[in-house]
């Protein structure tokens, strides 16, 4: 289990500097079509910047900020009570604090077999 800890760990590493990359270059190609080569360091400079904030907005807000799109609140556990049962049991099991558990009332459009386009066989 703590190698995929350290895995996880690794893997975030690599995808916030990628991110972190990505405003990067992007700033410096910017900076430099609009201003030249000393634009693209001031460029790398300020979409460096707005990188660093967004990725700083989404580790510390961005959990609160898809709740509140989803219109989640607190799951009440007389109402969800098979919800709140599976997830006492599961973290009990893993030996972790028990999480927080939301629902939500938005309602998600899928395909349905009505929406599926039917398809003639291939021929023999």
């Amino acid at each position: 289990m703590y190698h995929q800890i350290s895995r996880n760990k690794r893997n975030s590493i690599i995808v916030i500097a990628g991110f972190l990359a990505v405003w990067l270059v992007a700033g410096l190609i910017i900076g430099w079509l609009a201003y030249g080569q000393g634009g693209a360091v001031a460029g790398a400079i300020v979409l460096g910047l707005l990188g660093v904030a967004a990725a700083l907005y989404a580790y510390y807000f961005g959990s609160a900020t898809v709740l509140a799109a989803m219109g989640a609140r607190p799951a009440d556990p007389r109402e969800f009570q098979q919800l709140h049962n599976i997830v006492q049991a599961l973290a009990i099991g893993d030996g972790l604090p028990l999480p927080r558990s939301t629902s939500s009332t938005t309602r998600v459009r899928t395909r349905s077999r009505r929406d599926v386009i039917p398809t003639t066989p291939p021929s023999r």
